[in-house]
């Protein structure tokens, strides 16, 4: 009886060690992991916003603002909403929009430069603000989807080493 015991108490043991191994490797791996994303995600912001800003910079800005005041009807609803305004003297509008996707939220031209989180009609947004010279570019996307985009990611990567962990512990039982 005792021998069993003794080797009841070293299997938990070493299951329990186990266990708490694996569990602070998926810590790490799903903190690490949702970093990595923030930076990528943030990053895709940017560089969208630096692209627009090039391309309306190719434009002539009295061209622009004659012909693309009117907000883009016939866009399709996308993943990442983004709002183009001019600055300029001559325009009694601090901000004038010249183009924006459809969907996006009304609050884009609002933001600071830089990145930010905010909320609106109940969803929160990251957006990514670029001022070249004349030219305001805003790029947002909306939270929820760069958390189901991770919480896709985490299952795909945590299912797999979930089961390998329950049949080590089976194993070692």
């Amino acid at each position: 009886m005792k021998n069993y015991s003794l080797k009841w108490r070293l299997v938990s043991t070493i299951s329990c060690a186990f266990i708490l191994l694996w569990v602070i490797v998926f810590a790490w791996l799903y903190h690490d992991l949702e970093q990595r994303l923030q930076n990528t995600l943030d990053e895709r912001l940017s560089t969208s916003a630096r692209m627009v800003s090039r391309l309306i910079q190719q434009l002539p800005l009295q061209q622009l603002t004659e012909s693309l005041h009117a907000e883009s009807e016939n866009a399709l609803h996308s993943l990442i909403a983004c709002e183009v305004s001019i600055f300029r003297a001559d325009i009694s509008l601090p901000k004038h929009v010249i183009a924006r996707t459809q969907g996006a939220p009304k609050n884009l031209r609002n933001q600071q430069v830089g990145f930010s989180t905010w909320q609106e009609n109940g969803l929160q947004w990251r957006s990514y603000v670029l001022r070249e010279g004349e030219v305001q570019v805003v790029v947002a996307e909306k939270i929820e989807l760069r958390q189901n985009l991770l919480k896709q990611i985490l299952q795909s990567v945590l299912i797999p080493l979930l089961l390998t962990l329950i049949i080590c512990i089976l194993l070692i039982l």
